[in-house]
C-alpha cells in the first residue's frame, strides 16, 4: 500500500537489491522475484475489480483466483490468500444452500451448520481459531441433538487431547451436581418466600439455607445466580 500504485523500475530495483543484501542467497533471489511478482499483481487486481461485474459473485472471485495464479504461481498464490479463500468459498457456499428452492427450512440449517462445521475445522488446521472454543462449539451442538456423554467426550478429545477431554468431563459433572443442588436449595428457598415470614426471619431462614446447601467458596455464585433466577421469575 505505502508503494502506491506508480513505482518506477528504478524504484523496485532498488527495494530488491536490499532484500537480497539482507537475504543472502537463493532465497534472497526468491524474495526479491516474489516481491515484484506481487507488486504487479496488485497492480492487476486493481484494475480487475475496477472493471464492471457483469457475472455472478462466485464466478467474479474464481477469476480473481485465477489471475492471482498467473502473476504468482497457483502454490505460493494458494498459500498466500488460502484464509481468504477459505473464507470466501464458505460464504458463496453459505449463499448457494440459503437460495437453493429445492431445500426445507430444515435441510438448509442442516446443510449451514455442517458447513460452519467445516469451516471450523479449517480455520482450526491454519491455526487461525481457539481449539477450545471450536470443542466448547462442537459439544453445544452436540447436546442440542442429544448426544451422549461419551459422543462429547470423543469430539472433546478429537479436538483438544484425552487429559483435557476427563478434566472437562470432570468439571461436567461437577456443573451438574453444582445446579442439583442449587435446584434444592431454589425449591427450599420458594417454601421460606411463602411461608409468610417477617423480612428478618425470612432472611435468616434463606441465610440458613445457602450455608446448608452450599461451601463458603460457593456461596457467593449462589446469591449471584439467585439474583437471576429472581429476575427471571419477574419477568
Amino acid at each position: 500500500d505505502e508503494l502506491g500504485p506508480h513505482l518506477s523500475t528504478e524504484a523496485m530495483a532498488e527495494l530488491q537489491n536490499s532484500i537480497r543484501t539482507g537475504l543472502a542467497g537463493q532465497a534472497g533471489e526468491e524474495v526479491a522475484r516474489m516481491l515484484e511478482d506481487y507488486y504487479r499483481f496488485r497492480l492487476a487486481e486493481r484494475e480487475f475489480e475496477g472493471q464492471p461485474l457483469n457475472q455472478s459473485p462466485a464466478d467474479h472471485y474464481e477469476k480473481l483466483v485465477q489471475l492471482r495464479h498467473s502473476y504468482l504461481g497457483a502454490e505460493t498464490a494458494d498459500k498466500l490468500f488460502e484464509v481468504e479463500d477459505t473464507s470466501a468459498r464458505h460464504m458463496f457456499a453459505a449463499i448457494e444452500i440459503q437460495t437453493n428452492a429445492n431445500l426445507t427450512n430444515k435441510e438448509k440449517q442442516a446443510q449451514q451448520k455442517a458447513l460452519l462445521e467445516s469451516l471450523n475445522d479449517r480455520l482450526l488446521a491454519l491455526g487461525l481459531l481457539d481449539p477450545e472454543e471450536v470443542a466448547a462449539e462442537k459439544v453445544q451442538h452436540l447436546r442440542e441433538q442429544g448426544a451422549s456423554s461419551a459422543d462429547i467426550y470423543a469430539a472433546r478429545e478429537a479436538l483438544l487431547s484425552a487429559e483435557s477431554a476427563r478434566d472437562l468431563a470432570a468439571a461436567d459433572r461437577e456443573e451438574a451436581a453444582w445446579q442439583s443442588r442449587f435446584n434444592g436449595f431454589w425449591q427450599a428457598r420458594r417454601y421460606v418466600m411463602q411461608a409468610g415470614l417477617d423480612e428478618v426471619e425470612r432472611d435468616r431462614q434463606i441465610e440458613q439455607l445457602l450455608e446448608q446447601y452450599f461451601s463458603p467458596e460457593e456461596r457467593e455464585r449462589a446469591r449471584h445466580t439467585s439474583s437471576d433466577w429472581q429476575a427471571r421469575d419477574a419477568k
